[in-house]
């Protein structure tokens, strides 16, 4: 999977994603000054993001849901800090389809509404709101 991303609110960057079932790694790429450059690397096998192995999707999104001016990455059950680092992991698991936006225009913020290949949470809709995620089983 991949996708375009503000991820220092300015510049574009591509970020490449691989895994779902298992391991999951994204990587973002900046083109600068004609040069290809890693800005980081997010490795569910890392220690620092324990928990996050098969919590993918078959799909990404990008959006600005924490308000900082700067993309994040949601990919499934995850959402990717605009520096490479966890910010939410809801544990639910790798889904098969997923869509970010303001989709209730009631509330403030986005949401997120995913299809699991699950038979307790086949589908959910999460409420990304600043610095935090709550979700909801369908």
């Amino acid at each position: 999977m991949a996708g375009v991303a503000y991820l220092d609110g300015v510049r574009p960057s591509i970020v490449m994603a691989r895994g779902y079932y298992t391991r999951t790694v994204l990587v973002a790429y900046d083109w600068r000054a004609g040069a290809l450059t890693q800005r980081w690397t997010f490795d569910s096998n890392s220690s620092a993001n324990a928990g996050t192995a098969g919590q993918g999707n078959h799909n990404l999104s990008v959006a600005d849901v924490d308000g900082d001016g700067k993309d994040e990455i949601i990919y499934g059950a995850l959402v990717v800090d605009d520096n490479g680092t966890k910010k939410v992991n809801t544990a639910m698991g790798h889904g098969d389809a997923l869509h970010v936006g303001d989709l209730n225009p009631n509330r403030a913020g986005y949401e997120v509404f995913k299809v699991n290949e699950s038979t307790t949470a086949p589908m959910v809709l999460r409420c990304m709101t600043p610095i935090q995620a709550r979700s909801y089983g369908v």
